[in-house]
């Protein structure tokens, strides 16, 4: 497994930085969660992260290798991404959007092998989607969509999975169905998140980003604190122990109230 260390990393939108100086470190197999109230930075930073954006300044290393610097191509065999509304261009089937997790892997103009097609049955078993892999991605609802690219994700065999708000469009059983199994992949994964319910559930680091700052970083216990959320985000929560015995956080009904 593989860490990704950031360091005073800088970037945005033009000529205005929406992110400064961020430095934190995602320990190597961990799900780590990147919360922040809207236009924190959170999309900014995982787009630096994947491609989508060149920084100001800063470095991002991926197990010591200098992941902003990379081609384009050596970047998708390291880095699988799965954002809220992803394109799905031509109306592929599962299985053929699946199997296009292979192509950073494949040699011009190659065509994947039958290891390569194993490769994508395991990853579609793993996210329970083998049955989906005949039909056209427009039928699928928006749960299925999720966990099909996830599984395409998953058959870069990357060393980081980067998430942005993957689950926003989904009621509340796709959610969990997508994040237990992102956070099942066994990788070190960082992802943007809107509930916090959520982030203090599944994740074993919470990233608190507020106004393009990193404001604290660790585990959901230590980060997302009564007094922090008031803070950041303007509400109440009252942590409490659900009937497993897992760390929840209840929202108050009057914003920001104590």
């Amino acid at each position: 497994m593989t860490a990704l260390q950031i360091d005073r990393l800088t970037a945005g939108w033009g000529s205005a930085a929406v992110i400064h100086d961020v430095t934190l470190e995602v320990p190597a197999g961990s799900f780590t969660a990147l919360v922040g109230p809207n236009g924190s930075g959170k999309s900014t930073l995982l787009a630096t992260l994947f491609g989508g954006l060149t920084p100001y300044r800063g470095s991002a290393r991926l197990g010591g290798d200098d992941l902003l610097a990379m081609p384009a191509k050596q970047r998708a065999r390291r880095v699988g991404v799965l954002t809220q509304q992803p394109p799905l261009g031509h109306d592929f089937t599962a299985g053929e959007m699946v199997l296009l997790g292979r192509t950073p892997h494949l040699g011009l103009f190659a065509r994947p092998t039958e290891a390569d097609r194993a490769h994508v049955r395991s990853c579609m078993a793993q996210t329970g989607t083998s049955d989906l892999a005949p039909r056209p991605m427009s039928t699928l609802s928006g749960g299925e969509r999720q966990r099909v690219l996830l599984a395409r994700a998953l058959a870069q065999q990357p060393d980081l999975l980067v998430l942005d708000e993957p689950i926003n469009h989904l009621d509340p059983r796709h959610q969990l169905e997508v994040l237990e199994l992102s956070a099942g992949a066994g990788l070190t994964t960082i992802t943007a998140l809107h509930s916090l319910d959520l982030a203090a559930l599944h994740a074993d680091q919470v990233i608190v980003l507020d106004g393009g700052r990193l404001r604290i970083a660790g585990s959901p216990d230590e980060v997302l604190t009564p007094d922090l959320v008031r803070e950041v985000f303007d509400i109440a929560v009252e942590p409490v122990i659900d009937s497993r015995g897992r760390r929840r956080l209840l929202t108050m009904p009057s914003a920001g109230a104590g």
